[in-house]
């Protein structure tokens, strides 16, 4: 886990997305009510749809 960014939405769940490498082409997430409990960890494959890239940064998504 790199660059880990949490976020909390209007209805109160903490939303947390992160990369997993320089080359993946997509990012983590994870959500959490109370910061203790989380889900289980997701593979967002945000960048699969483009053959040629290197990595998915989270930049792009904020």
């Amino acid at each position: 886990m790199r660059d880990p960014c949490i976020v909390q939405a209007p209805d109160g769940v903490f939303h947390m997305v992160w990369t997993s490498g320089w080359t993946e082409r997509g990012i983590g997430y994870a959500s959490s009510r109370d910061l203790i409990t989380w889900s289980e960890q997701q593979y967002l494959p945000v960048m699969d749809y483009e053959p040629t890239a290197h990595g998915a940064g989270l930049r792009s998504l904020f």
